[in-house]
């Protein structure tokens, strides 16, 4: 599980800072201390000026080129994920309450989940 934890931080940084830079020339123009504060913020603490300045100092560096069509897209894309994990986080809730309600047994195998277990009692009802 703590792996999973910090792929999520990883994940959650990552879209942050490039929601906020979208290109190589916008973290390298970027102020270090808003990258700094950005970093650390999305990561919970785990990054900290010293990857902030990596990330800056790698951008100045980048042979990228600056596309705002592309930046644009990428900042839709990051609000598009965002928008469909929320709404799958809703869904896993939902069905979690209900496997609940039904007090299903399956749950009881070990490595069944709510998920799973909603698939297999579903199925029985056909």
């Amino acid at each position: 599980m703590q792996v999973l934890s910090k792929s999520f931080s990883y994940i959650a940084s990552v879209y942050a800072l490039l929601f906020e830079f979208p290109s190589a020339s916008h973290i390298a123009s970027a102020h270090l201390t808003r990258l700094t504060n950005l970093l650390s913020a999305a990561s919970k603490g785990r990054y900290n000026k010293d990857t902030a300045i990596l990330f800056w100092e790698t951008a100045k560096t980048s042979i990228g080129c600056r596309m705002p069509a592309k930046s644009l897209e990428l900042k839709h894309t990051i609000k598009l994920i965002q928008e469909l994990t929320t709404e799958i986080d809703e869904v896993e809730s939902e069905i979690k309450c209900i496997m609940n309600k039904i007090s299903s047994p399956i749950l009881t195998i070990p490595g069944i989940s709510y998920r799973i277990d909603a698939m297999i009692v579903s199925l029985s009802c056909l």
